[in-house]
Parts: structure tokens; C-alpha cells; sequence
């Protein structure tokens, strides 16, 4: 019904009339929205997911999705295909980042979203996550097993920094200093999560304020760097 091109809803509900209006503005596509549905809904039928392909599916409906959702609004043009992969990218290594951040809490919750291939190829069992989440295991996170498991995890999320990157200068130049700065401190958490030798069941990695505040001006550096460059 919002999705639709009719007349504005006569409803009160602010939200919704910001939305229709949006839809109308910018003229949004139906589609990254349905995908986020699709996505929440696994949450209610899976609670495992076997290859980095699956996961890689649910990624992108829960999060790479706002990316694409985002894209006519903050960049005012027709997206290239460079920076529609940039922006579904971006999304889906804050999604990672997520799940690397809360595998503890997760698996207390009885939910592992890791790659089960990916877990037996490094040793790590089902049986021995969810007890460590719990507190079972003490000091699980240093054996050799997890911690490979858990650096193989982190770069690959980062390849998937990597490329959004790469699509960060093909936005529009007011748009890029806030794109840098959730870029960053996102990406921080993976350091911290490293930086806490990776104890991801008991301890919640994050990004201290002060640090925060050094991304920021980083990210600002380098936004005005990038339009001295074009």
C-alpha cells in the first residue's frame, strides 16, 4: 500500500506519511524492503546456517538492504553498478560485525550464526560454542581452534569493508563524511574484538568514546580528501 504511487494515506501516524512521502520523492523501489521482510522471517525458521552462502543471503536482507534502501536518498542520481555492490557491501559487514560481536549472546539464546562448514573446518564444535557462550568452558576463546576460526571470520568481513570503500567517493560529496564515519567505527569494533583476544562469549567488544571521536576526525580528513581529489 505505501509502496504504492496513489495518493498520500490520510493516516496521523507521522512515520507512515514520511515514508509514503519518501517513496514518492525518490522515487524507492519495493523491492530492498520486501528482501528485509524475507530476512527477518529466517530469524522465526533458522537458527544455523550451513555455508557462508546462506549466511552471506541473510546478510543482505537484514542489512544490505538498507544500503540499497538508502542509495536515491543520499545520492540524489542513478546508482552505478560499482556503487550499488559498494552499498550492499557495506551492509553486509555491519551485519557480520554484528554477529561476530554477539556471538556469546547468541549462543545463550541457542543460536549460532557462524557457518557450521566453516566451524568444522577450523574444529570448533556446536556443542563446545554454545558452552562456552553459557560460561560452561573457561578460556575457550584462547585455544588455537578459535582463535584461527575467529581471524579467518574477521578478514572476511573485512574484504567486505574493502569493497564498500571503494564506493564511498562515488557518492555525493554531502554524503560522504557520515558514510566514512559509521565505516569506521564499525569497522572498529572488529579491532576490539582482536583486541579482547577473542573473547566474544563473556566479553562485548566495542568502541570507546575517545576513539570514536578520533574516527570521526579521520573520517572528516578524509572526506575533504576526496573532494580535493574530483
Amino acid at each position: 500500500f505505501l509502496m504504492s504511487q496513489g495518493p498520500l494515506p490520510t493516516s496521523e501516524d507521522w512515520q507512515q506519511l514520511s515514508f509514503a512521502d519518501s517513496i514518492r520523492r525518490f522515487n524507492l523501489s519495493s523491492r530492498p524492503y520486501e528482501d528485509m521482510i524475507a530476512g527477518v522471517s529466517m530469524d522465526l525458521a533458522k537458527n544455523r546456517y550451513q555455508s557462508f552462502e546462506e549466511l552471506k543471503l541473510y546478510c543482505y536482507r537484514v542489512a544490505g538492504t538498507v544500503g540499497l534502501m538508502m542509495l536515491p536518498i543520499l545520492n540524489g542520481q542513478e546508482a552505478s553498478e560499482e556503487l550499488i555492490a559498494s552499498a550492499m557491501a557495506l551492509g553486509t559487514a555491519f551485519q557480520l560485525t554484528n554477529i561476530l560481536r554477539d556471538v556469546g549472546e547468541d549462543g545463550r539464546r541457542g543460536r549460532i550464526y557462524l557457518p557450521l562448514e566453516d566451524m568444522r573446518w577450523f574444529g570448533v564444535s556446536e556443542e563446545d560454542m554454545l558452552k562456552a557462550s553459557r560460561g560452561e568452558i573457561k578460556g575457550y576463546h584462547k585455544t588455537r581452534q578459535w582463535e584461527d576460526f575467529m581471524e579467518f571470520q574477521i578478514q572476511r568481513c573485512e574484504s567486505f569493508y574493502k569493497t564498500a570503500l571503494e564506493g564511498i567517493p562515488l557518492l555525493s560529496e554531502n554524503c560522504r563524511f557520515c558514510v566514512l564515519v559509521a565505516w569506521k567505527v564499525y569497522g572498529g569494533i572488529l579491532e576490539s574484538i582482536r583486541r579482547n583476544g577473542y573473547d566474544n562469549f563473556q566479553r562485548r567488544a566495542y568502541v570507546s568514546k575517545p576513539k570514536k571521536a578520533s574516527l570521526v576526525a579521520a573520517a572528516r580528513r578524509e572526506a575533504q580528501e576526496m573532494a580535493k581529489q574530483q
